[in-house]
């Protein structure tokens, strides 16, 4: 008869239970906070949201309440899982509307809508939405930190709506459609004739008369 060796899944077992047992002898949220402030900072992240979630859903809101959400929307960020970091600070938002984090996790929401954008070539509906957001983002705290990070924003979104009708009129000319493509055109000029884009597009349509 074969024999088989337990070893390597008591391995597994004392793996899984220390991974349960980070925040086991750990009872005060307080304390939870400050451990999962620490797991932030080595990019511990997973750590860090067990951390986070066990002060916001203690019994009890406190003073560091806020600040746990916040973390926790952060941490979701940076491992990129955008749809629980967009909730997350979304909740906050909602929540907690005096939160010193208030602002930022506004602008967060902005900046995860952006990265949610789609390519050029498909619908930009979502890049329309992320546009409307971040203006009003600046419109809502004119003196915001993240003023030029999101003005930035805001030209991307731009150039990437830009990009989607510079290749509408581009693909009309190539049907030899020239007045769709004009329509196209005629866009660019009356809603992004600042961007680089639309001097291309007028040469283009020029060579073509």
């Amino acid at each position: 008869m074969k024999k088989y060796s337990l070893f390597p899944y008591f391995c597994v077992l004392l793996l899984l239970c220390s991974k349960k047992s980070v925040f086991k002898n750990i009872d005060d949220p307080r304390d939870i906070f400050e451990k999962s402030m620490e797991f932030y900072s080595k990019k511990e992240y997973n750590k860090a949201i067990e951390g986070f979630k066990k002060v916001i859903y203690s019994q009890d809101i406190l003073d560091i309440t806020d600040d746990a959400q916040f973390y926790l929307a952060q941490c979701y960020y940076q491992i990129k899982d955008y749809e629980q970091a967009l909730m997350e600070f979304q909740f906050l938002a909602d929540h907690f509307p005096k939160s010193e984090h208030s602002e930022e996790s506004e602008f967060m929401m902005g900046k995860i809508k952006f990265l949610q954008t789609p390519s050029p070539e498909l619908d930009q509906e979502e890049t329309f939405n992320a546009l409307k957001y971040m203006r009003d983002f600046i419109e809502k705290y004119p003196d915001s930190r993240f003023k030029r990070e999101a003005e930035d924003i805001v030209k991307k979104c731009r150039e990437k709506l830009a990009k989607k009708i510079f290749n509408n009129m581009v693909l009309y000319l190539k049907m030899g459609k020239l007045s769709s493509a004009q329509v196209y055109f005629q866009i660019l000029k009356e809603e992004y004739s600042d961007l680089s884009l639309y001097d291309k597009a007028k040469e283009i349509i020029e060579d073509r008369k």
